[in-house]
């Protein structure tokens, strides 16, 4: 699928849910997959990116999907400013967020991502 200007829409799906006891990649996939399931399709038609938050930062694939993996708390008050500095840079047209556990997190995506 593409936007008025060519380029494929862009998504990034993602949580504020940290998982601490997670510290790999593959370990969340494999404790969350249910969740994940409709990637596969979704990447058939979209620029699609994974925003998680485990024991672990850094850059991995999960089925040619890139994920982007952040270390943060699950406390009300604590803003992970490197996730959003992240979903500034990448840009995406659509933001599916996974629940709605951190509404004042979800308040600054608003705040900190530039209006489209």
């Amino acid at each position: 699928m593409v936007l008025n200007n060519g380029h494929p829409v862009k998504i990034t799906e993602m949580s504020f849910h940290t998982s601490p006891q997670i510290n790999q990649p593959g370990m969340f996939f494999e404790a969350y997959k249910g969740g994940f399931g409709h990637i596969k399709y979704l990447k058939e038609l979209f620029d699609i990116e994974i925003v998680e938050h485990i024991n672990f930062e850094g850059s991995y694939h999960f089925n040619g999907v890139p994920c982007s993996f952040f270390k943060s708390w699950n406390k009300f008050w604590y803003i992970p400013f490197k996730t959003l500095r992240h979903l500034r840079s990448s840009k995406p047209d659509i933001i599916f967020h996974q629940g709605l556990h951190f509404p004042l997190h979800i308040i600054a995506v608003h705040f900190y991502l530039p209006n489209t």
